[in-house]
């Protein structure tokens, strides 16, 4: 299976943590353990640490929070922190994904979801267990914003980064690293120095995470559509998803009774495939609402026979809304779905 959607920057400065000695404490909120910092020297992160403990996204354990953060445990921490949590017809099976991860593993569903996301890149092996490096991470939050903003992302054009060892910054993740500098994400350490190569830690994942959480509610997110595409062996679940983040009801004109449009099409975007075609709709002015705080979803799935005809030619997928709102893109959401 094979799934992508959009999704880039990250929020927060990458600070170094101090090593201090610090005391937990488990107390009980909500019927939720949560394991908070009690020593008289508070840990550099204790409020970060503190706002993903409430959200039962921390994993806490003897070792503490200046150890290296696993990608197993940063894939929950970056999932909760942005609420990132996919809603599927028919659950995905990891194993479609990464041969090296037990389907019921505590961190599976939140992989699966990052793959949808286009966040992580499903294939081969995940290797939760190893260390994540500081530049891999910064890649993956970066990855994070990008599918979060939606529509509202903008590609920039910038310089090389600044840093004094941007030498040692592997070159795929530069661009990154870039933006996140450009934006003061990353401010580095007191020596100018990222250190992309270096295990990052529980403490800066999460603090960066939350950062990230926060920097996102600034960017006054209202109304954000996202296309999906599911890819299976002899069907596709395609999706538009529609979520009013603002504090007032919004309203979408229709002048038929068709809500959506779907196109499947090839390496040059010609059009393989329109889920319309053939699709008889009443011709009615109508009136949508989606309250505030509310999500809608315009989904189906293309049949087995359709999609036989030209399943090795799909390359994207795209998606419309065939009403019209201030939010609305009329050229369409397209997405890759063809690595």
């Amino acid at each position: 299976m094979k799934i992508k959607i959009s999704g880039l920057i990250l929020a927060g400065a990458l600070l170094l943590s101090v090593p201090v000695q610090t005391v937990y404490a488990d107390t009980l909120e909500e019927n939720k353990v949560i394991r908070v910092i009690s020593s008289p020297l508070e840990h550099w992160a204790s409020e970060a640490i503190h706002k993903l403990s409430e959200k039962n996204a921390f994993l806490f354990d003897e070792q503490g929070y200046d150890i290296a953060i696993k990608k197993s445990e940063f894939a929950k921490i970056l999932c909760v922190a942005l609420d990132i949590k996919i809603n599927y017809l028919i659950q995905p099976d990891i194993k479609d994904y990464f041969d090296d991860i037990d389907p019921t593993a505590p961190y599976a569903s939140y992989v699966i979801d990052l793959v949808t996301a286009n966040v992580l890149e499903g294939g081969g092996s995940f290797n939760p267990d190893d260390n994540l490096s500081r530049e891999e991470m910064i890649y993956y939050l970066m990855n994070a914003y990008k599918y979060k903003m939606g529509e509202g992302y903008k590609m920039i054009k910038l310089e090389e980064p600044s840093f004094d060892d941007a030498d040692k910054i592997t070159p795929e993740y530069s661009g990154n690293i870039s933006q996140a500098q450009h934006y003061k994400l990353v401010l580095g350490n007191g020596n100018n120095m990222v250190e992309p190569q270096r295990d990052a830690s529980r403490a800066e994942a999460a603090a960066v995470a939350v950062r990230l959480s926060d920097f996102l509610a600034s960017q006054n997110i209202q109304v954000s559509v996202k296309p999906e595409a599911i890819v299976k062996d002899n069907s596709i679940e395609m999706k538009i998803i529609i979520k009013n983040d603002s504090e007032n009801d919004i309203l979408l004109e229709f002048n038929s009774g068709q809500r959506f449009d779907f196109q499947l099409l090839d390496v040059d975007k010609n059009i393989l495939w329109t889920w319309s075609a053939n699709k008889m709709f009443i011709q009615v002015l109508s009136t949508m609402e989606i309250k505030a705080g509310e999500t809608v979803e315009f989904s189906d799935i293309i049949s087995e026979d359709e999609y036989a005809e030209f399943k090795d030619e799909i390359v994207y997928f795209r998606g419309y809304i065939t009403g019209a709102a201030n939010f609305v893109n009329q050229l369409g959401y397209e997405v890759d779905i063809s690595k």
